[in-house]
């Protein structure tokens, strides 16, 4: 009886050893099974804040950076006045002065390496702009016998070639429409003259004549984008006829 009592026991053992090793062996593989999935799994939290991150960073770098807004130089003085030199805000560039004296108002341009332009020369008080081109620093030589102001500004674009004012100026830069007829007018008595500047060839003289003019020319445009400049002592304007 004794013996069989230790066999019986013996089978006990070995039975819960066995359901020990069936259950540790079925809960193991589960356990790893479990952290893999959601590991590898795409609809994971973390899965999620990286393909967020990465759209964002995505759309950042397909915004392209504003061009910094270039600010106009502003001088006055009085009399006459050698400048300091000037970096031009552009290749091209609008300077527009006033004067309030009463006799001669002139402004030379002087750049290294190049001759110097006669700006303006008039006489009396004087509000216009005028054209300014080159890469090199210049230095402007003004001969007044008033207070003078100018102010330096970039080309900048405008929505329509059609081109309106008084006395001398300078346009905005515009898309070349076709090739055909102008209508321009003038009311002054001194030299009204046009230029038309393309980004392709030379400037074009398309007007310049003494005193009132009401007529019309065929202009031909060149290249991507184009400006006018005038001057002029009266009203004028410049339309597509």
């Amino acid at each position: 009886m004794v013996k069989k009592v230790g066999c019986i026991g013996c089978l006990g053992v070995v039975g819960v050893v066995l359901l020990l090793v069936v259950i540790v062996a079925v809960a193991g593989p589960r356990t790893s099974s479990r952290t893999t999935e959601t590991a590898s799994s795409p609809s994971s939290p973390a899965s999620q804040v990286e393909e967020s991150a990465s759209s964002a960073e995505e759309e950042v770098a397909a915004v392209p950076p504003s061009d910094p807004v270039v600010q106009p130089i502003a001088l006055r003085g009085s009399g006459q006045t050698a400048t300091d030199p000037i970096t031009l805000p552009g290749r091209n560039a609008i300077a527009t002065f006033k004067h309030d004296g009463r006799r001669n108002f002139a402004v030379k341009v002087f750049a290294p390496g190049a001759r110097e332009d006669l700006l303006i020369n008039k006489i009396g008080p004087y509000d216009g702009s005028r054209l300014i081109s080159g890469a090199a620093p210049v230095t402007l030589d003004i001969q007044a016998d008033g207070n003078w102001t100018v102010e330096v500004d970039p080309i900048r674009p405008t929505s329509s070639p059609a081109f309106s004012g008084r006395g001398d100026a300078v346009s905005g830069s515009f898309r070349p429409p076709g090739n055909g007829a102008w209508t321009m007018t003038h009311d002054g008595t001194r030299n009204f003259a046009v230029k038309l500047h393309c980004s392709t060839g030379s400037p074009q003289l398309i007007q310049n004549i003494i005193g009132p003019l009401d007529g019309s020319r065929v202009v031909t445009f060149r290249g991507n984008s184009c400006f006018w400049e005038v001057e002029a002592d009266g009203s004028w304007s410049l339309a597509p006829r």
